[in-house]
């Protein structure tokens, strides 16, 4: 259990009365802030938009308010501004929190975040007795927010 943190460059030295992790150049811990771009022409208001990198691993998070302009199809997606590239075989996990969208159909959801090959982050959603699928554009309405939580792995 770490007793003290010391460091102000953003890459600490982790000390817990004797052991000493030690700075290391590849970002042992990194704190910092990340842009979400969303697909198509969606805009909206980024809040909130941090993260947190210890070894190859990135725990971020972001709440994506007031979304506008929304595209006329396709799935919801941040095409880019993940704080670090996610390595090619990259497990994801997290939560995510919608607010307004209108998901229609079944009555039971599961909704995470996934990132695909192009390392975009969409959103995919489970319905009772059915097959994942990306939550569309369609599904959005102007001023739903986003809250989406990822923990993923990078080589970076």
């Amino acid at each position: 259990m770490p007793t003290e943190i010391s460091g102000s460059t953003g890459v600490n030295k982790i000390t817990d009365g004797t052991v000493v992790a030690g700075d290391m150049a590849t970002g042992f811990y990194q704190t910092g802030s990340w842009t979400p771009v969303l697909s198509g022409s969606a805009t909206a208001t980024i809040a909130n938009n941090k993260y947190v990198r210890i070894g190859n691993v990135v725990h971020c998070w972001s709440q994506i308010q007031n979304i506008g302009n929304i595209p006329g199809s396709g799935s919801f997606a941040i095409d880019s501004g993940l704080p670090f590239a996610p390595a090619l075989d990259a497990m994801v996990c997290g939560s995510v929190m919608l607010n307004y969208v209108n998901i229609n159909g079944g009555s039971t959801y599961s909704v995470v975040p996934t990132i695909d090959a192009a390392d975009d982050v969409l959103i995919y959603r489970l319905e009772d007795n059915d097959e994942w699928g990306p939550v569309a554009w369609s599904a959005f309405s102007s001023n739903d927010d986003v809250q989406i939580y990822l923990t993923y792995y990078t080589e970076a």
